[in-house]
C-alpha cells in the first residue's frame, strides 16, 4: 500500500526539525531537503527527485545523494523541475564551484552522466512507475510549483511553498477523487508582513486559501518555521473550529507515513525506521515528551496524548478514557479511527457512549479490558480480540459489524501520576506495519507505550494543576465582583459587562482578515484579556461608597438638594412674614405688597427648580449658570422667631462648590479619589505572582484609563507605550460606562450619543481610531445590544477625522 513517507517537513533546520523531503515508494522523492540521514544506504535506490523550487531547504541533500553513495548507484539521479528551477540548481549548486557539475561527469559503472536534469511543464501530467504527477504553479518564487499526485484512482496535492494562489485553488477544486492536501504554513499571523514578502502562508492566509474548499478532504500542514511552531499550532487550533468541509488532519514531521491513496487518509509513524533504531525510538519519545509538556490545556492535551500515542506505536485507532474518581468510572474522552475517518471528543459533545464502571454490585468489573487495566494499574496486550475469551469484546464486535471495521490487536496502558494515582486509560487498536497490514503489538512496544503513558500522565497532572490554579484565580476575581455587588451593585455589573465587551472585541480581531489580518491571539492571550477585564477595577474596593454612589452633585448621606429645598421653604416664610410686617405699617398699599410678595415667591420657585436641574450633572455647566448659582448663594434671608431673628443663606459654601462642578457629579477631591482606583489597581495587581504567560494582565488591567496622547492616568502613557490589548480594554470600559443604564448619576446614552463621544475622543488623539472604526463598522457593537434598552439602539454616524490614522501596537 503506497504511502507518502515524510523525511523532513519543516521550513528550516534545527537539532530536531528537518527540511522538506517526501518519499514515494523506494525510488521517488519530492524535494531533497533532508534525505541522507533518514535513508542512509537507501539513498542509492532513489532514482527520481521532483523539485518544487530551488530554495536551499528543498535541495540541500542533492549533492550528498550523488557523492556519498557514488559507487552504490546503478542509475543516474534524474532531477525534475520547471525550467527556472533546474537552471538555478545548475548555476548555483552543480557548477564546479560550489559542487562538481555531476551532470557532466560520467559514472564509471553505468557509463552515463551521474545526474540528468529533466524539464517538466505545468498541466502536463507524466508517470514515474505507476504514479502520475502533474505540476501546477504556486505563488512563491519564479519557477515554483506544487504537484497533483495520482495513484489507484485517488489523488493528493502537495503545495510546496506558496502564498495565496489561484492556481492552487484551481488544482484543489478541479482534481477528482482528491483525498488530501499537503500545504505549507510558515509564520504566525502577526508576522504577515514578512510572510507576504517571502511569499509564505500564515494561519489566517491559510484560512483564506482554504475557504474555496467544498470537498471533504484531509489537510496536512508542513513547512512550519521551528522557532514559531508552538505559536502557529496554537493559532491553527483557535482558528479552525466548527463545521468545515475539510479537516485539519495533522502537522507533518519527520518519520511519519501518510496513507493518502485510500478512502480514509491516515498519519502513522514510519515503523521501518523507528523499530530498527532504539536511538531513533528514544529521540521520537523525547520529542513527544516535549510536545506534551508544552500543552497546558487538559482537553487539548487529551487529544494530543492519543494522537501522539497512535503515531508512536503505529496504531490505526485508539480511545482515551478519563478516570472519574468520584463515580469510579472510566469516561470516554477521545475516540479516533484513521481508517474510518472517526474523530470524536467528549469536550465537543460528540460522545454519548456509556461510561465503564470499575465496580458492579460492589464487585470489581473484570469483564472489560480497559477496566481491568485501570483496576490493576498495569498494561494489557491482546493479539486478536476476536480470539480472546478472557474479556467481553461484544461492544467491539458490534462496532465492527456496524462500521465494517475489523479490530485485531489491542494495547491497553494506564495513565498513572507520580503517586501511582490513576488518571485514565489509553487503549490502542490495530498496529499497522509498513505494508499497511494490521499486526500485533510487540512487548517492546508495550514498554515504549508505558514510557509514553508515564510522560503523558505527568503532563496531564501538570495541566490539570495549572487549570485548577487558573480556575481558582478566576473564581477569586469573581468573588471580588460579588463583594462589589454588596458595596456598589453597578460596579460589579460594569466589571462583568466590560469583560463581555473585551472578549467580543478581542475575538473579532482574532477572526478578522482585513484591518487586523496580521493579528492573531492564542487561547492564552484571549484568557489574559478576560482576566484583565475581571480585575481592571479592583482598586475601587478602597473607594468610599459615598463617592461610588454619588448620583447628584449634592449627594452625601442624603441628597442635600432636600436641605436646600427646606431653606427655600423657610425663605418663603420669611417673605410672607416680611409682607405682613409691611402691611401693618405705612405707607405700603396692599396691592403693592402682594405684587412684591408674588414676585419674590416666584423667584424662589424658579431658583430652586434651577438648582434641582444643576444638581443632576448631566450637562456641562455654562458660565452663565455658574454665575446664577453664585448669585443665589449670596442672597440671605431672616429666620424669625420669638427670641431672635437669624440670617441664613440659601446655599452654603460646600454646596456652592459642588453645584459649580463643571460636569458630572464629582468635585475635584472626589474625582481624584475615584481616579486613584487605577493606581491602586496597578499596585494591588503588582503584588500578585502571575505566571509569566499571564504577566500582561497587570498592564492591560491598569491601563484602561490611559490615553494615546499621554493625558490619561495613572501613568500618563503614550501611544508608543500602549498596546492593542490595552486599547481593547479602554474601548470596552468606555463603551460600557457610556451606554450603561445602571448608573444612578446619569441617564443611559443612545448609540448615536456614544459614537459621537468616542469619535470626539479619537479626534482629540485620546483613543485608537482604527479600533473604534472596527468596533462599529464590523458590527461588533450589535452583539452587545442585548444589554441596552430599545430606546438606546439608534442610527448613528461616526464623525472621526479621516486624516487620523491612530493605531496601537500589537504585542
Amino acid at each position: 500500500m503506497l504511502g507518502i513517507e515524510v523525511l523532513g517537513a519543516h521550513g528550516s533546520a534545527s537539532s530536531t526539525e528537518h527540511c522538506c523531503s517526501f518519499k514515494l515508494g523506494k525510488h521517488i522523492l519530492v524535494d531533497a531537503g533532508h534525505v541522507v540521514v533518514p535513508l542512509g544506504d537507501d539513498c542509492a535506490n532513489i532514482e527520481h527527485v521532483l523539485l518544487t523550487h530551488a530554495h536551499f531547504d528543498h535541495i540541500r541533500d542533492l549533492p550528498f545523494m550523488v557523492e556519498t553513495y557514488f559507487m552504490q548507484r546503478s542509475k543516474p539521479l534524474k532531477i525534475y523541475g520547471l525550467s527556472q528551477t533546474l537552471q538555478a540548481v545548475k548555476m548555483h549548486m552543480f557548477n564546479d564551484v560550489i559542487w562538481p557539475a555531476f551532470q557532466n561527469i560520467k559514472h564509471p559503472v553505468y557509463d552515463k552522466n551521474c545526474i540528468e536534469f529533466i524539464e517538466i511543464e505545468t498541466k502536463r501530467p507524466f508517470y514515474l512507475q505507476d504514479i502520475e504527477f502533474e505540476a501546477f504553479s504556486t505563488n512563491h518564487v519564479e519557477g515554483a510549483c506544487g504537484f497533483i499526485i495520482r495513484h489507484e484512482n485517488k489523488a493528493c496535492i502537495l503545495s510546496s511553498d506558496t502564498y495565496l494562489s489561484e492556481d492552487l485553488t484551481e488544482a484543489i477544486t478541479t482534481t477528482e477523487n482528491l483525498t488530501s492536501l499537503f500545504i505549507e504554513v510558515s509564520f504566525p499571523s502577526y508576522m504577515s508582513g514578512l510572510a507576504e514578502v517571502s511569499r509564505h502562508l500564515t494561519p489566517k492566509t491559510l484560512q483564506q486559501q482554504l475557504s474555496a474548499i467544498e470537498k471533504p478532504i484531509d489537510v496536512y500542514l508542513f513547512h512550519l518555521k521551528p522557532c514559531y511552531e508552538k505559536q502557529i499550532k496554537e493559532e491553527i487550533q483557535a482558528l479552525f473550529k466548527g463545521s468545515l468541509p475539510y479537516r485539519i488532519a495533522g502537522f507533518l514531521d519527520s518519520d511519519q507515513v501518510v496513507r493518502v491513496f485510500t478512502e480514509q487518509t491516515a498519519l502513522i509513524e514510519n515503523a521501518n525506521h523507528l523499530h530498527n533504531s532504539s536511538q531513533q525510538q528514544l529521540a521520537s519519545l523525547l520529542k513527544i515528551s516535549q510536545a506534551l509538556s508544552g500543552e497546558y490545556n487538559p482537553n487539548q492535551l487529551l487529544d494530543l496524548i492519543l494522537d501522539e500515542a497512535m503515531k508512536f506505536t503505529g496504531a490505526d485507532a485508539g480511545t482515551l478514557y478519563h478516570f472519574n474518581k468520584d463515580k469510579q468510572e472510566l469516561e470516554f474522552s477521545v475516540v479516533r479511527n484513521n481508517e474510518l475517518g472517526i474523530y470524536l471528543r467528549d469536550t465537543a459533545g460528540e460522545l454519548n457512549w456509556p461510561n465503564l464502571s470499575l465496580y458492579r454490585d460492589g464487585k470489581a468489573n473484570t469483564s472489560m479490558v480497559a477496566v481491568v487495566c485501570a483496576l490493576n494499574k498495569a498494561p494489557l496486550l491482546i493479539n486478536d480480540v476476536y480470539r480472546n475469551t478472557e474479556f467481553d469484546f461484544s461492544g467491539t464486535r458490534e462496532f465492527d459489524q456496524t462500521t465494517g471495521y475489523r479490530s485485531h490487536s489491542m494495547l491497553v496502558v494506564p495513565l498513572l501520576a507520580q503517586d501511582n494515582e490513576l488518571l485514565g486509560v489509553l487503549q490502542l487498536i490495530n498496529k499497522i506495519d509498513t505494508d499497511g497490514d494490521f499486526v500485533a503489538f510487540s512487548v517492546e512496544e508495550q514498554a515504549n507505550a508505558m514510557a509514553l503513558a508515564s510522560q503523558a500522565a505527568l503532563s496531564l497532572s501538570n495541566a490539570i494543576l495549572v487549570q485548577q490554579m487558573e480556575e481558582l484565580f478566576e473564581a477569586f476575581a469573581t468573588a471580588i465582583i460579588v463583594a462589589f455587588e454588596e458595596k456598589c451593585s453597578f460596579t460589579g455589573l460594569h466589571i462583568m459587562q466590560v469583560a463581555e465587551l473585551a472578549q467580543l472585541i478581542s475575538q473579532a480581531i482574532n477572526e478578522d482578515q482585513s484591518v487586523y489580518g496580521d493579528v492573531s491571539y492564542s487561547a492564552e492571550i484571549l484568557h489574559t484579556i478576560k482576566i484583565a477585564a475581571l480585575v481592571h477595577d479592583i482598586g475601587k474596593i478602597a473607594t468610599p461608597e459615598a463617592v461610588l454612589h454619588k448620583a447628584t452633585k449634592l449627594q452625601k448621606n442624603i441628597d442635600r438638594i432636600e436641605l436646600i429645598g427646606l431653606r427655600f421653604q423657610l425663605a418663603k416664610q420669611s417673605v410672607l412674614i416680611e409682607s405682613m410686617e409691611k402691611l401693618s405699617g405705612q405707607p405700603f398699599s396692599i396691592d403693592e405688597v402682594r405684587k412684591q410678595q408674588t414676585a419674590k415667591l416666584a423667584l424662589l420657585d424658579e431658583d430652586f427648580d434651577f438648582l434641582v436641574q444643576m444638581n443632576s450633572g448631566e450637562e456641562s455647566l455654562l458660565e452663565e449658570n455658574a454665575q446664577r448659582i453664585r448669585a443665589i448663594a449670596e442672597r440671605y434671608y431672616f429666620l424669625h422667631s420669638d427670641k431672635v431673628d437669624s440670617k441664613f443663606a440659601l446655599v452654603d459654601d460646600d454646596e456652592l462648590m459642588n453645584l459649580c462642578i463643571n460636569r458630572g457629579t464629582l468635585n475635584e477631591a472626589e474625582r481624584k479619589r475615584i481616579m486613584d482606583h487605577a493606581r491602586l489597581s496597578l499596585d494591588m495587581l503588582k503584588t500578585l505572582p502571575f505566571p509569566e504567560k499571564y504577566g500582561r494582565i497587570i498592564d492591560i488591567a491598569a491601563n484602561h484609563h490611559e490615553k494615546l496622547n499621554g493625558k490619561g492616568y495613572p501613568r500618563g502613557l503614550t501611544v508608543a507605550e500602549l498596546t492593542l490589548e490595552d486599547e481593547i480594554m479602554v474601548l470596552a470600559d468606555l463603551y460600557e460606562a457610556l451606554s450603561s443604564n445602571a448608573r444612578p448619576y446619569k441617564k443611559p446614552m443612545t448609540i448615536k450619543q456614544v459614537s459621537h463621544i468616542l469619535s470626539d475622543m479619537v479626534n482629540r488623539g485620546e483613543i485608537d481610531g482604527q479600533l473604534v472604526r472596527f468596533f462599529f463598522e464590523k458590527g461588533i457593537y450589535k452583539r452587545y445590544n442585548h444589554r441596552l434598552s430599545e430606546s438606546q439602539i439608534t442610527d448613528f454616524e461616526l464623525t472621526i477625522d479621516n486624516s487620523l490614522q491612530t493605531g496601537s501596537q500589537f504585542h
